[in-house]
């Protein structure tokens, strides 16, 4: 991401989100990540990275619809280096470091690394 001149910049502003928070999901949407998942195959967790088109609404009822856990942030004011559509250097470490203290404690997560560790 060094190429983007503003990606280390930590002048960078926090994501504005704008989307309306009352979004709901689409039986498409549904459809298009069964037959994704289905192509992938194995355990799923599904996130969502803050940005200024952000709907936890919308991903809660995904991940509800397909049966998987959802996993988000508590907060969403991480920086960006282009006003919310991607994070930068600190808005991504910072993400990644919450997303994870998360995951560790998922079922999800765990039913993995406990099947791993009986093999």
């Amino acid at each position: 991401m060094s190429p983007f001149h503003r990606y280390m910049d930590t002048s960078n502003e926090k994501i504005a989100i704008m989307r309306d928070p009352q979004c709901h999901t689409t039986e498409e949407i549904i459809r298009n990540a069964k037959k994704f998942i289905k192509s992938i195959g194995g355990q799923v967790i599904l996130t969502l990275v803050p940005h200024t088109n952000y709907c936890a609404a919308q991903a809660r009822e995904l991940a509800q619809a397909l049966k998987v856990e959802l996993i988000l942030t508590e907060r969403t004011d991480y920086t960006s280096y282009d006003g919310g559509g991607h994070l930068d250097h600190k808005g991504s470490i910072q993400f990644t470091t919450d997303f994870l203290s998360l995951l560790v404690h998922s079922k999800t997560f765990r039913r993995v690394i406990d099947k791993k560790q009986q093999s």
